[in-house]
């Protein structure tokens, strides 16, 4: 005579065991592909669309605005093919130095050259932006070496919003 708990555990145990633990193979997906890519820092900040050569063949990739150096795009189904669908394609994104102009995180930065003249009597100074355009800055007079001037809304644009150009 089988208690309760005997025929619980023996079915338990023999329909888990019959079924693979419940679980069922799905076929591997291809490997995945790794890509460098070289964007100015222009086209890091406004975003752009790069072509990749992989075995040969083209890929068209957009590069979001403000991406860093170092990010990676993830270009789903571009790696190799395999029985259960193609692995991605990763684009390692290195982004070539501006002459006048860093980031800090949203933020775009500069060094202003400023006379003594300027900095003690003060001064409207114009300054270049990534865009092209010119800012008119106003220094205020008896301005100390090393402060820090910022134009609201100057600097990167994202999805996570705007930065500002410090100075």
């Amino acid at each position: 005579q089988k208690t309760a708990y005997e025929i619980v555990s023996r079915d338990w145990s023999s329909d888990v065991c019959s079924s693979d633990l419940g679980f069922s193979r799905q076929p591997q997906r291809g490997g995945d592909i790794g890509a460098e890519a070289t964007l100015s820092f222009r086209d890091s900040i406004y975003g752009t669309e790069i072509s990749v050569r992989i075995n040969g063949k083209v890929v068209h990739v957009r590069v979001p605005a403000g991406i860093k150096d170092g990010n990676k795009i993830k270009v789903k189904g571009k790696g190799h093919a395999g029985p259960g669908g193609a692995g991605d394609l990763y684009v390692t994104i290195n982004v070539v130095k501006h002459p006048v102009f860093s980031r800090d995180e949203l933020n775009l930065k500069m060094v202003l050259p400023v006379t003594f003249s300027e900095a003690t009597l003060g001064a409207d100074v114009k300054v270049p932006t990534l865009d092209g355009d010119e800012v008119t800055v106003r220094i205020a007079p008896g301005t100390a070496n090393g402060r820090v001037l910022r134009v609201k809304g100057r600097g990167i644009e994202t999805t996570k919003g705007r930065g500002d150009l410090l100075i």
